[in-house]
């Protein structure tokens, strides 16, 4: 991260002002005219399938605004329109001059559904397609979605879908207006969805799209090929891919004598180490694929277009899916190493959507050729990730995908010298696993360096006490405000200048705000107070015996410390040609770095934060061999369980843009399976099968259940205490303990949970849980379904101020605490959730054959209801949840069924009682018997349970539910509904958070200023 200025953010009007200047500026932007005269709805469009088509009318390349008249005309009308959308495109959307309470949403393509690949719920992250979450940055802490980011799930049942990975935006609400303002990177249709809030609405409204878009900019079509059937690959461990025509793989180097591909083949050939026995994979020429050239050519006319990102793309996802056959082929496959950069084998593009600190703010200071194509990667407003080469099953999300990794990968950069002598060195050791690995600690010798400093000094005194953790060793220390450029580097690079010189530190977490080219210290005065790249790469002895960084890790948060920038694209006669990437790997180190902005919180560990704390964490895991010794973390799995980890300890309406970017930037430079050896390794987390250290082992089976045909019911209850864990200036952070008092598996009773921090900007810093919920039978480990609530008991505190989360980089910095004023609601509205995620086992032998799945409760037992000066906070003191597995066992037309049941049109009727109308489908149609009850917060502070009649209407989808209320019910009522389907899938309604039941209500959504 750098630090040459603090932008301090003085409300929601510089915010907005910060949006619009992120929008591509009307030099490079298509601005046409005005469409001179609204296009009128034409009706029948109330399913997403007959759409109003106005692709024609809304022709953006001769208009830049299309504006549309619409009515609603009962409070159960939808109208759907469908738009045509050219590559890495600004939409802003309003809708106006309603007479009702109306929505949007934007939708990509519903005709072409994102591809999943498996049973994937990420604490609703595909239901949270307007997460943003400051993404519109109406205001931080204004949030669209507030109370009610479940209920956005309502969404499948307006028109019939089950295409939530593909909602792009929610509209943020005014009274009646809405509006979306989007990035949109992938081409192609659009859909858009204009409904009403409530029932009882209905009335006109007018729509207006407008576009900003590079008329230049095209998107070519996929590269096709497949793998020669009769000519299979040698199954290995490790994939090496680079292209010679682009990296002179072939040049022998004195005094060795030997090449870039000799020594890759060395590797290959090293039949005595399996983690790096591998295949050479040159996309010059592929001989056992078919057409072997398609690769080949993709990478000329990438460059060719070398300003087009698209272009990019294209190779990336050929290579992605080269990758993910031959890992179909070869179980075995764990890790990719990336020979050369960008220009070798291009990063993945992914459009960044953040307002704060976008990549396209980075292009003006970064020193980098304006007219290169690494400019473009910034021009176009994106991330470089290598994700995508270790994603076999990636996640929709917003219209794309969501690249999360589960092989190890690893890039070497960028000059063929550079990489020859780092391969040369690793190929001489006769024993790879045990003379390259990285060992922390335990003499003094082995001492490990930590610096940080303004809002990374609590992230740094975390790492730093993880490292004492593993190694026995306090490590060395620049954590303040005070330490200068001189300090950072006679402590980082001390006798750097000496030809015999190594670093000192088998570890070294570098927390810093930088640039690609510079780390910048705490005391910054001039631009010239820094340390360069270029001091480190310019080393003067870096041969084999004396590398500066020989088995040595760094690792930091900075802002573009891992932005790996090609010599020849910066402006000429600049200082920025060395990058921090390259100069690890010249010396023989190993480099994990953020190719974009890194985030964090001021007051918190959070974001990229977070994500290096956890990869602290997870080289010092007790990673053993199949005769059950420790080996030590390989380096890359380490970096794939960390952003593995980030993701799966959300909270529900939590992960957002931000989220996104954090684990797409952070990329590791050197070989994956390099291993890190500490003294004292940290055993895996109990039931964490999925990422175990031995991939090609059966799961450690704890529990058995029988197999059946129908869901499984698993009831946990626990006992929650509380503490105030800190009490800053701007308000107070609590901690709890959960014991799990009972659990009708006996897999968790008497075991006690530690909260982790809720931390996503804008939202209230609450304790959160995440708890292991693996059940086993014979077919494997089932499938949750679904949570729900039995009962539990709550407390209010009438007067609370919690911490609310800042988003900070160095390029922004909030003075202020964001507002967090919304006094008639909950939050979080629902307090459970699970999160399921599947890895590609890849080993289609065996009685675990399946996908290897990890099932955890997310579970946060505080509510808080906002006020401006504080609010109220709500407690579960006890609380009982009732888990709904799925054996793969179970009838197919069950394990089919993945949608969850909706509640519509709730009623609090005069005679005391509670009905609604459900909606219960699955793929063939109307689903079948569902379950209902409501809970409703009594006068003590218990929540009752009460079981509701339903009535199937005819043989539709919908049914009838109703329920009396008890006469003990607290008031103002507070009461939610839950449907459960006989798949095991449950659908919760709480009314946005407001538990509150006075009218007649339709597809609840939060209206911030209602």
């Amino acid at each position: 991260m750098r630090r040459f200025s603090h932008v301090r953010l003085l409300g929601v009007v510089v915010l907005l002002l910060s949006l619009l200047a992120q929008q591509p500026s009307a030099n490079s932007l298509a601005k046409p005219a005005l469409l001179p005269v609204p296009v009128p709805e034409v009706e029948w469009n109330d399913v997403w399938q007959n759409a109003h088509d106005v692709s024609d009318d809304c022709n953006w390349s001769s208009i830049s605004v299309c504006e549309i008249t619409g009515d609603l005309s009962t409070g159960s009308d939808l109208d759907w329109y469908k738009i045509s959308v050219r590559p890495a495109t600004t939409l802003a959307i309003s809708l106006t001059d309603t007479f009702g309470d109306y929505q949007v949403a934007l939708f990509y393509d519903l005709g072409q559904p994102i591809t999943q690949t498996g049973h994937v719920s990420l604490g609703n992250l595909n239901a949270i397609g307007n997460l943003n979450a400051i993404g519109n940055l109406n205001a931080i802490g204004n949030l669209n979605a507030i109370g009610n980011l479940n209920a956005i799930g309502n969404l499948n049942a307006i028109g019939n879908l089950n295409a939530i990975g593909n909602l792009n935006a929610i509209g943020a609400n005014g009274y009646s207006d809405a509006s979306i303002n989007s990035f949109v990177w992938t081409p192609g249709f659009y859909y858009l969805l204009v409904y009403p809030l409530d029932d009882d609405q209905s009335g006109d409204y007018q729509l207006a799209i407008e576009a900003a878009f590079d008329p230049n900019l095209t998107k070519p079509a996929p590269i096709p090929f497949n793998i020669v059937q009769n000519e299979p690959p040698a199954c290995k461990r490790a994939l090496y891919i680079t292209h010679s025509d682009y990296l002179d793989i072939h040049q022998t180097f004195a005094p060795y004598n030997t090449s870039i591909y000799t020594e890759l083949l060395g590797f290959s050939d090293n039949i005595n180490d399996p983690n790096t026995n591998g295949l050479v994979i040159d996309l010059a020429n592929i001989p056992w694929i078919q057409p072997s050239n398609a690769l080949s050519d993709a990478s000329t006319e990438w460059n060719a277009h070398r300003t087009n990102p698209f272009y990019a793309n294209r190779l990336a996802e050929g290579v992605h899916h080269l990758i993910t056959q031959y890992a179909r082929r070869c179980p075995m496959l764990r890790y990719i190493t990336i020979v050369g950069g960008d220009t070798v084998v291009p990063f993945y593009r992914v459009p960044d959507e953040t307002v704060i600190a976008n990549e396209s703010d980075y292009l003006a200071s970064s020193k980098i050729d304006p007219n290169s194509f690494t400019a473009s990667s910034l021009k176009y407003k994106t991330i470089l990730t290598d994700n995508i080469y270790g994603a076999i099953k990636p996640i929709p999300y917003r219209g794309r995908q969501l690249w999360v990794p589960e092989l190890s990968v690893g890039r070497l950069v960028e000059s063929s010298a550079a990489i020859h002598l780092y391969l040369k060195k690793l190929n001489i050791y006769t024993g790879f696993q045990s003379q390259s690995a990285i060992i922390l600690g335990p003499t003094l010798q082995d001492s490990s360096l930590v610096t940080g400093y303004d809002f990374l000094t609590d992230q740094a005194q975390m790492v730093s006490n993880t490292l004492t953790m593993l190694t026995g060793l306090r490590p060395i220390g620049l954590i303040n405000d005070s330490w200068n450029a001189t300090d950072l580097l006679q402590t980082w690079l001390p006798n750097i200048a000496n030809n015999t010189s190594k670093s000192p530190y088998p570890a070294q977490s570098i927390n810093a705000h930088f640039t690609h080219y510079q780390a910048i210290p705490a005391n910054f005065a001039t631009s010239s107070d820094v340390v360069s790249a270029s001091i480190l790469y310019n080393h003067p002895f870096a041969t084999l015996e004396n590398a500066y960084q020989i088995r040595r890790l760094g690792y930091s948060v900075g802002c573009h410390s891992g932005f790996s920038v090609a010599d020849s694209d910066v402006v000429s006669g600049s200082d920025a040609a060395i990058d921090f990437p390259q100069a690890y790997i010249k010396q023989h180190g190993t480099w994990v770095g953020n190719t974009g902005f890194g985030y964090g919180d001021s007051d918190l560990v959070g974001y990229s934060e977070k994500l290096m704390a956890q990869f602290t964490n997870e080289i010092g895991r007790e990673w053993k061999n199949l005769s059950g010794l420790y080996e030590g973390m390989p380096v890359g799995y380490g970096l794939v369980r960390a952003k593995r980890a980030y993701l799966r300890e959300g909270t529900p309406g939590t992960f957002s843009v931000y989220d996104e970017k954090v684990l797409l930037q952070s990329t590791l430079y050197g070989m994956p399976m390099v291993r890190v050896k500490v003294p004292n390794p940290i055993p895996f987390p109990p039931n964490d099968r999925q990422d175990d250290g031995c991939l090609t082992c059966s799961p450690n089976v704890a529990q058995r259940a029988t197999v059946t045909d129908q869901a499984i019911d698993r009831d946990l209850s626990f006992n929650i205490s509380y503490t105030i864990a800190q009490n800053t200036s701007r308000g107070k952070i609590i901690s709890a303990q959960a014991t799990v008092v009972n659990d009708t598996e006996g897999l968790l009773t008497g075991r006690t949970f530690n909260s982790t921090m809720v931390n996503a900007a804008g939202l209230p810093s609450l304790p959160n849980f995440n708890i292991p919920l693996s059940l086993t039978d014979s077919f494997g480990e089932q499938r949750l379904q679904g949570v729900q609530l039995l009962g539990g008991t709550t407390a209010t505190t009438a007067t609370f101020n919690p911490l609310v989360t800042r988003l900070i980089t160095d390029e922004i910095y909030l003075t202020h605490e964001p507002s967090f004023d919304f006094a008639d609601r909950w939050y979080p509205d629902q307090p459970f959730s699970y999160s399921v995620f599947e890895s590609d086992n890849l080993d289609d032998n065996g009685p675990f054959n399946q996908d290897r799945r990890f099932s955890q409760l997310l579970l946060t037992p505080t509510q808080f209801k906002g006020t401006a000066n504080g609010g109220e906070l709500r407690q579960f003191s006890s609380i009982t949840l009732r888990l709904k597995y799925l054996s793969d066992g179970a009838d197919d037309d069950l394990l089919n069924d993945s949608f969850e049941p909706i509640v519509r049109d709730t009623q609090r009727t005069s005679d005391g009682k509670i009905r609604a109308m459900v909606i219960e489908r699955d793929d063939d149609g109307p689903g079948d018997e569902i379950e209902a009850e409501m809970l409703v917060k009594t006068s003590t502070g218990v929540w009752q349970s009460i079981s509701m009649n339903t009535f199937q209407v005819g043989t539709t989808e919908r049914w009838q539910i109703s329920a009396s209320l008890p006469t003990t019910a607290a008031q103002p009522l507070q009461l939610m509904i839950q449907v459960e389907d006989e798949a095991g899938n449950v659908g919760v309604e709480t009314y946005g958070g407001r538990f509150d039941i006075d009218y007649e209500m339709y597809l609840p959504n939060v209206n911030v200023n209602r």
